[in-house]
């Protein structure tokens, strides 16, 4: 079976042309010690997600020194196009290995620079909100099937923060869904202000998420954002971090099963990631099994009662 890492050049190369995507031309070669997936980025706190966000806050501690924004606490959001939303083969997934601009251009696209935010927490909720339209409402009580993950919403707009801790309560309708966000265990209000790290296809307006727009830019930086993803990559040699839950669905019990869809193949490249990642520690799967297929997508069902929370 072909890794998809196999197939990035021709790919990379005919969506660059397609959609006029620049190409990552830096010539680099660094390493990653566990393979780097997004087959469960749309229902969990995900590795992939977190080398960014950590990338783009040590990134910050560098560069806000000496500025008027220092001493504000700094958060990040990441988030990626290639978790299903093109179709049941648009995932990354990147063994374990060398990283080489090919793999680098298949986890972070976008010739994307780096911008700063300043927001409040207030805000930073809403945006919260808006990224849990990934969701579809969830009924305890029901006894049929139900589908969590809406691959209507575009992907893209899920964001994942890093700094601060929330929960997502599903059973909740659309605008409610924030059972709880904290920053070092504060609730986030009004009067809480942060530097939030994002590119600047979010700092433009990219996505149309609340409080993500020109106005609210402090900083900018003309660094790709692939670039400081590598580098701080690097500067751990290439041995990522353990995984911490910044945030979660609201655990619950359900009458019937909860289902949601991944990875092209009939899901056949999930189940051998997931066997790596319960021989790893990489991320939760426990809670996770193997219902069948939906077309030529895996079909999963996620135990909500078996979700692992952030430590608040």
């Amino acid at each position: 079976m072909k890794r998809h890492s196999e197939l990035v050049p021709l790919f990379v190369l005919l969506f660059a042309i397609v959609f006029g995507v620049t190409l990552f031309s830096q010539d680099f070669t660094t390493s990653v010690n566990i393979p780097l997936t997004t087959y469960f980025a749309r229902v969990q706190a995900n590795p992939y997600y977190q080398l960014v966000n950590l990338a783009s806050v040590d990134f910050a501690e560098k560069n806000l020194k000496g500025t008027d924004y220092e001493n504000l606490p700094v958060i990040s959001r990441s988030s990626t196009i290639d978790a299903g939303f093109r179709g049941a083969d648009n995932f990354a997934d990147v063994p374990a290995g060398p990283i080489t601009s090919v793999e680098m251009q298949h986890l972070y696209r976008y010739a994307n620079k780096i911008s700063a935010l300043k927001l409040n927490g207030k805000q930073v909720i809403e945006w919260l909100e808006a990224s849990a339209g990934n969701f579809f409402q969830i009924d305890p009580e029901v006894t049929d099937d139900q589908i969590l993950v809406n691959f209507g919403f575009d992907c893209h707009h899920l964001d994942q923060f890093w700094g601060i801790t929330y929960i997502y309560d599903v059973t909740k309708p659309l605008g409610s869904r924030v059972a709880r966000a904290e920053y070092k265990g504060v609730p986030l209000s009004e009067d809480m202000e942060f530097i939030v790290m994002v590119d600047s296809y979010r700092a433009s307006g990219g996505g149309g998420l609340p409080h993500a727009v020109p106005e609210n830019v402090v900083l900018e930086w003309d660094v790709d954002y692939r670039t400081m993803v590598f580098e701080y990559l690097d500067s751990l040699g290439g041995i990522m971090p353990e995984l911490v839950i910044s945030w979660s669905i609201k655990p619950v019990e359900t009458a019937g099963k909860v289902l949601f869809k991944t990875g092209g193949e009939w899901g056949m490249p999930v189940l051998e990631y997931m066997e790596a990642a319960e021989e790893l520690g990489i991320e939760q799967v426990d809670h996770i099994s193997y219902v069948g297929t939906d077309d030529v997508w895996g079909l999963f069902e996620i135990d909500l009662s078996k979700v692992k929370t952030p430590q608040f």
